[in-house]
């Protein structure tokens, strides 16, 4: 089990309730988006798009949108992360939005303003469809949470311990792949998150 106090996170859908501002964006786009997607699917997963890369291609333009740049904390996320911290953890931060500089300083920006500056040890940018295998990597053992099966099982290639952050998003895939997911730790909010991390680590 990973020993280090130095933790990985995902950002959207862990630490930022993205969710709603891309469905937002899409809306105002004239996309067509269901109620029963706005709620159990993932945004890529959405009927409206032809292909994922046009779902991608919709995600950029949100990026250099409004909707991008005052995205709340998902529920519990702020105290929790003030607990981690005051506990001796530090926390660092994959994020799947791509790599251009304005895309950094806005997300940068959204996380100063929710979570104060400073709070995370690093913020790493990587593409929509790149691996974050290859960053995760450079890291010694530890945990690496995420909101997306792929990426949690994907995890398991490497030397860290994937914990996935169950919603409804995912939900359904969690109770499909129950067995190749037996060894991810599964969690259903923040709290868990705290528990699992103070008593493991």
């Amino acid at each position: 089990m990973p020993a280090s106090k130095h933790i990985i996170v995902d950002c959207d859908g862990v630490l930022l309730d993205t969710l709603p501002a891309i469905n937002d964006y899409l809306l105002s786009q004239n996309m067509s988006i269901s109620k029963a997607e706005m709620g159990g699917k993932y945004p890529d997963e959405y009927a409206c798009f032809k292909n994922r890369a046009h779902a991608i291609e919709c995600f950029k333009g949100w990026e250099q949108s409004s909707y991008f740049e005052q995205i709340p904390p998902l529920s519990g996320a702020i105290d929790n992360i003030n607990k981690l911290k005051n506990a001796g953890f530090k926390i660092s931060i994959i994020t799947a939005v791509g790599t251009l500089d304005t895309t950094k300083e806005r997300r940068k920006a959204n996380l100063d303003n929710v979570f104060g500056e400073n709070c995370f040890e690093e913020i790493l940018f990587v593409d929509w469809s790149e691996n974050k295998n290859t960053i995760l990597q450079k890291f010694p053992p530890t945990f690496f949470i995420e909101d997306t099966l792929y990426n949690a099982l994907n995890t398991l290639q490497t030397h860290h311990q994937p914990v996935l952050f169950k919603n409804p998003q995912n939900q359904h895939l969690i109770k499909a792949n129950l067995d190749e997911l037996k060894n991810v730790e599964i969690v259903e909010n923040w709290d868990e998150i705290f528990t699992l991390l103070t008593q493991k680590s």
